[in-house]
């Protein structure tokens, strides 16, 4: 287990995009272009960054040389500063047309392949790269001590099959062998409810979106694992909902919850954007109310 790391934790999640132009880290508010050039984009940190203006990569020179710590002072290092823990994750939604694993974007003529085929064990030449990418992140970011690894948010969607899955949580492990200090691995694992079968040794999160109620904890207590929910919404937009919903969750057995906050925007960095329209909550009267689990 990471030091600093309490097992029992409630936090708000926010989301990030990284501009690779500029190297800097932005909270994501999903703009219209955005939202048309990739989708549902819910990427805490986008791993791939174009060099020298080019618009097909060299994917095996993108992975050796790849830098997470350009956007890491905006995000790991401040969250370190006021106690924050962070999850990094592999996201699967939108963003395999600006992906320089995709076919059409790099000079190796890796990822030729659909969409829905790009997390599974089909095509070797692309399983190097995602593997190589994963032990380089974890290399650079081997000092922190407040961040989680998440494999891959929402893999029950899109043909993400649970043996890639494994795999790149052995390149984790192998990666992380030699470190004093190990980091914790999540899965995400179903939207509601589902009983875990035949979890990977190496995982001590398992994650699940939208609990209410909250009887994930009950079926998969005998894990003798962390049981999170990291994901909300969905069910309205006042505080109550979502303050109940993480006492439910926390008091039932959960050992971590975390909600999507729409309160942060690009020109409410404080969080304080109380006139959205997205599915979900949060406000600063709801992160005040959620702080007492942190207790």
């Amino acid at each position: 287990m990471a030091p600093g790391f309490r097992p029992a934790i409630a936090t708000t999640r926010i989301r990030y995009r990284f501009d690779p132009a500029e190297g800097r880290m932005y909270r994501q508010a999903g703009s219209a272009p955005e939202r048309a050039l990739h989708g549902k984009f819910e990427s805490v940190v986008f791993f791939y960054v174009p060099q020298g203006g080019r618009t097909r990569l060299d994917v095996q020179i993108t992975c050796s040389s790849y830098d997470p710590r350009r956007g890491r002072p905006n995000v790991l290092t401040l969250g370190a500063s006021f106690g924050a823990s962070m999850q990094v994750l592999r996201s699967r939604y939108g963003m395999w047309r600006a992906s320089p694993m995709n076919v059409v974007n790099n000079i190796n003529g890796i990822g030729n392949c659909a969409r829905t085929d790009v997390y599974n064990l089909k095509y070797p030449d692309l399983l190097d790269v995602q593997t190589a990418v994963a032990r380089k992140i974890v290399e650079e970011l081997r000092e922190f001590d407040n961040l989680y690894y998440e494999v891959c948010n929402e893999p029950y969607f899109g043909g993400v099959t649970m043996e890639w899955q494994h795999r790149i949580i052995d390149a984790i492990v192998t990666a992380e062998k030699d470190f004093p200090d190990k980091h914790l691995i999540s899965l995400n694992i179903a939207n509601g409810r589902k009983k875990v079968e035949k979890p990977h040794p190496a995982v001590s999160i398992f994650n699940f979106h939208y609990c209410v109620p909250p009887d994930t904890v009950a079926m998969n207590y005998g894990l003798n694992k962390v049981i999170g929910e990291n994901e909300t919404g969905f069910r309205g937009r006042a505080d109550v909902l979502y303050r109940t919903e993480g006492w439910d969750f926390m008091l039932a057995g959960g050992g971590l919850f975390n909600n999507l906050d729409y309160s942060f925007t690009p020109k409410h960095p404080d969080g304080t954007f109380l006139d959205y329209r997205s599915p979900g909550g949060g406000s600063p009267t709801l992160r005040r109310q959620l702080r007492i689990l942190n207790l």
